[in-house]
């Protein structure tokens, strides 16, 4: 929702906004591809935290686009930031997904998927509701909009390299056959 106003902020067209809101849905076909990836090299810690890395670095790019003076050149930087960073988590997520199978039992998974989901939506809604405040006390002040959303991405960013870093240090247990 935050990306989608950013793109609205920098004066993406409607088409533009359409494929933007695609992207995340586009890029799960990437999931293919990396369940033959982690097959073969059979490191999926690896693969995660290096997808999500990469991924994360798209969010000071979107801090940095309200700042772009060339509306195209904006929207065009703010498309393929986002194509890298669904892209990206959703490699992430294919090679998470085996790799937490393997590590928490399968008596607790279903109760560690549900206490994560639950987490993650609140975590998630908190945040986009503190982002719909900030923006809110813009008042058309484009200059103001400018840094509210920068700030929101450097934060974002911050806290997806915490996360990363937590995620670094989980175990990974050997794949089966």
């Amino acid at each position: 929702v935050v990306l989608l106003a950013l793109a609205l902020h920098v004066g993406a067209s409607t088409v533009q906004v359409g494929l933007l809101a695609a992207i995340p849905l586009i890029s799960q076909v990437l999931q293919a591809p990396t369940v033959a990836l982690v097959e073969r090299l059979r490191q999926r810690r690896l693969i995660s935290v290096l997808s999500l890395f990469v991924a994360r670095l798209a969010l000071p790019v979107y801090a940095a686009v309200p700042f772009i003076e060339d509306r195209n050149t904006a929207v065009a930087v703010l498309l393929s930031a986002a194509a890298l960073h669904y892209g990206l988590n959703a490699m992430a997520a294919c090679s998470w997904n085996s790799w937490i199978k393997d590590l928490v039992p399968a008596e607790t998974l279903g109760r560690f998927a549900s206490t994560r989901g639950m987490v993650g939506t609140a975590v998630s809604a908190a945040a986009t509701l503190a982002a719909a405040f900030a923006l809110n006390q813009v008042n058309n002040d484009e200059r103001l909009g400018d840094l509210v959303f920068c700030g929101l991405y450097l934060f974002g960013f911050v806290c997806g390299l915490v996360s990363t870093v937590a995620l670094a240090r989980v175990p990974e247990p050997r794949m089966p056959p």
